[in-house]
C-alpha cells in the first residue's frame, strides 16, 4: 500500500506533456532557428518532460517545453514579428 501511495504521489508530481509525437514544432529560444518533428516524449526521473525533435536533415535535439512552440504553416518567424526583418542570416 505504501508503494502504491508513493507511486501515486510521484505520478501527480510529474509534468504533463504539451506536445505529442508527430507534432511539428519550432525552437523559440537561443540564437538559431530549428524546426522539426517531435519523435519522442521522454520523462526524466525527476518527472520533467523532454522532447526529442528531429529536423529534415536528421539532426536530433532534446528540448524542454519552454523552448518550443507548435509550428503553424504560414506563420511569420519570431524575428519578423519582433521587427528583425526576415529570419535569414548572411554569414
Amino acid at each position: 500500500m505504501l508503494q502504491f501511495l508513493l507511486l501515486l504521489m510521484w505520478l501527480l508530481s510529474m509534468e504533463r506533456e504539451m506536445f505529442r509525437e508527430g507534432d511539428t514544432v519550432q525552437k523559440i529560444s537561443g540564437d538559431y532557428r530549428f524546426v522539426g518533428t517531435v519523435d519522442a516524449v521522454v520523462w526524466k526521473r525527476s518527472g520533467q518532460v523532454r522532447y526529442v525533435v528531429e529536423n529534415d536533415d536528421g539532426l536530433l535535439l532534446i528540448l524542454n517545453e519552454q523552448q518550443l512552440r507548435l509550428e503553424v504553416p504560414g506563420q511569420l518567424p519570431l524575428a519578423f514579428l519582433r521587427g528583425g526583418g526576415d529570419d535569414s542570416r548572411s554569414d
